[in-house]
């Protein structure tokens, strides 16, 4: 089966065209600045284009061995599972536009341009919220005033399609039922999984809480937003902008950093990065063992998944048991399933 990929965000769209008896995709690409309904529309166009000329007719998009997998960062409440597209999904997508409205109104313009371009193609859309609408109430929700109640102050994961693939390959590779799960991407997350479910996660209300990132300041005192409202005279567009774009590692080093640069090389400038990282990382693997009540293995996902390598063994040894007289050091294990191959995983379980 044959299965067109889109993974949006902020600045760009990335999308693969995926054969699901091959590894690598048969077609690839990623433009930026994608957003308005003209421009993606005309992409779409684009992409159509690309497919037939490798060699598919225009009749064999419209097939059952032809689907399209759309990637959702936010879901709410709603999508606890990845679902097939239709008209009561985006209806649905419009009343969560105030909890997320940076992410879901292109999204929801991507569906209409997708409906439109590929009419006869069965879309699934994958939310990445959905692993964690079945978080503990203790972790769920914030100690806040009730009065907050009706705004959707609760935690939501981002990475949920990487953390419930870790799930199932750790419990396939070694029979594991609490698993950590380590998302290294460019916002990192870590989620404590036991039997399927997710029991803690580090990522909040929107992914800017947990871990800092490269860009992103990760978690703060609350109250270091009116601190610097007041010191600098800044609105809340420029102090998001300061948090989620100017801060993270690239503040810490004092420029354009990666986390190859940060775990791979020795300059002076990286060590205070890589030691806050590091501790971020142990700190929050602690919560998720005292969450599970113990740790069987921890699985390293997302696009520096191979770094595992270097932070595997140090949480080896960090995070050693003694049991009965004798050191009990906990398996890890390192994925490289990019996104888009678990995308069209989502989608193929889905029509099934």
């Amino acid at each position: 089966m044959k299965i067109l990929t889109f993974s949006p965000t902020l600045t760009k769209i990335e999308y693969t065209l995926q054969d699901t008896e091959n590894e690598k995709p048969l077609l690839e690409g990623m433009v930026r600045d994608w957003r308005g309904s003209r421009h993606i529309q005309k992409i779409l166009r684009e992409v159509k284009e690309k497919i037939i000329l490798s060699g598919y007719t225009a009749e064999a998009i419209t097939t059952i061995d032809f689907a399209i997998a759309i990637r959702v960062p936010f879901g709410g409440s709603i999508f606890t599972r990845t679902k097939i597209a239709d008209d009561d999904m985006t209806t649905e997508l419009e009343k969560y536009i105030p909890y997320s409205p940076l992410h879901l109104p292109p999204v929801i313009t991507l569906l209409a341009a997708v409906n439109k371009i590929f009419p006869e193609t069965v879309a699934v859309v994958a939310f990445e919220t959905a692993f964690f609408t079945e978080l503990p109430d203790r972790e769920k929700y914030y100690a806040v005033s009730p009065d907050m109640s009706n705004i959707g102050l609760r935690r939501f994961g981002y990475h949920g399609i990487f953390h419930k693939y870790a799930y199932l390959e750790g419990k396939k590779s070694s029979n594991a039922r609490k698993i950590l799960s380590i998302c290294l991407e460019n916002r990192p997350e870590i989620a404590a999984v036991m039997d399927g479910r997710p029991l803690m996660v580090t990522s909040g209300a929107t992914p800017l809480e947990g871990l800092p990132g490269l860009t992103t300041c990760g978690e703060i005192d609350p109250y270091l937003i009116t601190a610097i409202s007041k010191k600098m005279d800044l609105g809340p567009e420029e102090i998001n902008n300061i948090l989620t774009t100017k801060s993270g590692f690239t503040a810490i080093c004092g420029k354009n950093v990666s986390f190859d640069d940060i775990f791979k090389k020795s300059a002076p400038e990286y060590k205070l990065a890589k030691d806050i990282m590091q501790y971020g990382i142990l700190k929050n693997c602690g919560s998720g063992i005292a969450a599970m009540g113990g740790l069987d293995l921890i699985v390293f996902t997302g696009s520096y998944s191979y770094l595992g390598r270097f932070i595997g063994p140090w949480l080896q040894n960090k995070l050693s048991l003694h049991i009965s007289g004798k050191i009990k050091h906990p398996a890890w294990l390192c994925l490289d399933h990019d996104i888009h191959r678990l995308l069209a995983n989502e989608a193929m379980e889905t029509l099934k």
